[in-house]
Order: structure tokens, then sequence, then C-alpha cells
């Protein structure tokens, strides 16, 4: 996931990204942290359910929580997901307003502009910052596969690698757009942009949405490697990236809250 190389003289080696890879991996940080936070959160209080209950038996009003807590979490997920997503969309839009200011030829198109538009600015520097923002604008409103072929088609350059993670990256937009516009269902526009969300329309996103974590690592290994490519081959300023802080391992802690979800839910069981 990124994490700092060890250099010969055995010092990390801070990994380079762009002023726009920054900012993404900074939000990530942030993302996972508040993740630790809810995970944690819900080990100590499971926890202390585990102690107050007598013979196996959880208490009723503990057996509530264990189940308010079951059906929220999907919620959580998609919350989360949703702003990973978001983050990533964010970073794309980033990302091309620097090409453009590194490589402002990349403007040129047959796209006319009206002489009024034109003639509010003094200088040539002006006029090719405000047309790199009116592009990059107009660009985030495409859909996300259309923007990766604009991008291939234009620039000389492929967003992802690899196809499959072109493909995955696009249903989760899709999902994420579910969340944000129809209230976390599925609609037929969805099934009929991404045919491997046909048969999922009028389905909840979170029957179908990974976890956080596994999406969100994906994420964070795939805009590593599309901030290196892209800060070659258009010139890119990098620099050291110094938001990667030490978590503690969450996967484990993922374990070993759902053993105790586990065990509470079968004392709920009992006691009911």
């Amino acid at each position: 996931m990124g994490e700092a190389k060890v250099s010969g003289s055995g010092r990390a080696v801070e990994p380079l990204v762009t002023e726009a890879g920054e900012r993404f991996f900074a939000e990530q940080m942030r993302l996972l942290e508040f993740y630790v936070f809810v995970v944690e959160s819900q080990i100590v209080l499971f926890t202390d359910m585990g102690a107050r209950s007598k013979n196996g038996k959880v208490q009723a009003a503990d057996g509530y929580l264990v189940g308010e807590m079951d059906s929220h979490n999907e919620l959580v997920n998609e919350m989360l997901v949703c702003r990973v997503v978001d983050n990533v969309l964010t970073y794309v839009t980033e990302l091309l307003a620097l090409v453009y200011g590194a490589k402002p030829e990349m403007l040129r198109s047959s796209e006319q502009e009206r002489v009024e538009f034109v003639l509010q600015f003094q200088t040539m520097d002006e006029l090719r910052r405000a047309l790199a923002e009116k592009r990059v604008e107009r660009l985030s409103y495409l859909g996300f596969r259309e923007l990766s072929e604009y991008l291939f088609k234009e620039m000389g350059f492929q967003l992802f690698s690899v196809r499959h993670d072109e493909e995955k990256a696009v249903v989760l937009v899709e999902l994420r757009n579910a969340i944000v516009h129809n209230r976390g269902i599925i609609g037929k526009r969805a099934g009929a942009r991404v045919p491997v969300l046909k048969d999922k329309v009028g389905k909840r996103v979170g029957a179908v949405l990974g976890g956080f974590l596994g999406e969100s690592k994906f994420f964070y290994d795939a805009m590593f490697e599309i901030d290196a490519r892209a800060s070659q081959k258009f010139g890119l300023p990098v620099r050291p990236l110094r938001v990667i802080r030490r978590v503690r391992p969450v996967d484990a802690r993922e374990a070993s809250l759902e053993g105790l979800r586990e065990r509470l839910r079968r004392g709920s069981e009992v006691q009911t």
C-alpha cells in the first residue's frame, strides 16, 4: 500500500507523490483512522457486554444493542466507501489541473471561446489558467468510464493500466452514485450503464458493496501507481509523502471484533 521502502543505509525512504497525490493519501489516512476508531470502540463495548453476561446469557438491553450495531454497520460501510470514491474523483480532477498547468499546450482543441471571455484576461498565463480550470470543471462531470477514455484519447494516458481494475473502479463509482442520488438503491440506469449490476437493480448497495478495508486498499494501491505514471509522463513535480502514519493492524482487530460479536449474538439468542 505504498509503504516507505528501506534504503541501502537502512533508513526509510518516503515514496514520492504529486501534490494531488499527497492530498489524496492524507484523506485516505483520515478515513482509515476513523474506521479504526469505530472498530476499537465496538471492541471495547462488546468486551464490556461480555463481562456483564451471566452463564453465557447476554442481558436484554445488551442484546438489543448488538442487533442495532449489526444493522447500522452496513450504513457506516456505505458512507466510508462513498467517501473513498469521492476522494478518488477529487484526486483525478486535481491531477488533471496539475497536468494542464505543467503542459498548457494540451489545452489545444477545436473548441471555440467567446471573445468576451478571452478579453477579460490581461496576460496569456491568466488565460491559460482560466482555460485549464474550465476544461477540468467540464471533465469532472463526465462519467468515470468516459473520463478514462478521454484521458487515453486526448492525452495518451491510461488511467488504469489493468483493465480489470478500471472495471472495478467503474462499478464502485456507480455504487457511490446510487448512495448519493438514490438512497443507496441500485437503479435501472446503473444496471444499464454497468452490466454486472443489471441483476442487482432494486437492491441496496450494501448487498453488493465490499468492505471498507478492501475497497480502500484497492484505490490506495491504484492511485499510487497512477500518480507515479502521471508524474513521470507529464513531468509533474513530486514531494515525499509524509502522511502515512502507523495505524494499529486493523485486520486482526476486525477478526477480534467479529469473534466478540458472534459470541454476543449467540448469548442474545439464549437470552431470548
